[in-house]
């Protein structure tokens, strides 16, 4: 998927072509492709102690990961965040 209609800075959604059904107390990644060039942000030592927000939960340490584009992201630096969240509807 492209994003569309982007804006020079500010939140970024974009709406998938279908849901995702996940499975709960299953640990779930999500991420982005980026040109090698691309500027993006992060914060380091983001989650040293986890992170609950209703359903949702991140764990504690190696959380934010990043790799080689086509291959899982499975590296992780300094606990960071690199700002791609989701929005879940329970059902």
């Amino acid at each position: 998927m492209t994003f569309s209609n982007e804006t020079p800075s500010g939140w970024q959604q974009q709406t998938l072509p279908s849901p995702v059904s996940i499975a709960a107390n299953t640990e779930f990644v999500v991420s982005v492709t980026t040109s090698a060039n691309a500027v993006f942000v992060v914060t380091g030592n983001a989650f040293p102690f986890g992170l609950t927000n209703g359903h949702l939960r991140a764990v504690a340490g190696a959380n934010g990961v990043y790799g080689n584009a086509g291959a899982f992201p499975a590296q992780s630096y300094n606990s960071s965040n690199y700002f791609r969240d989701l929005v879940f509807v329970p059902q």
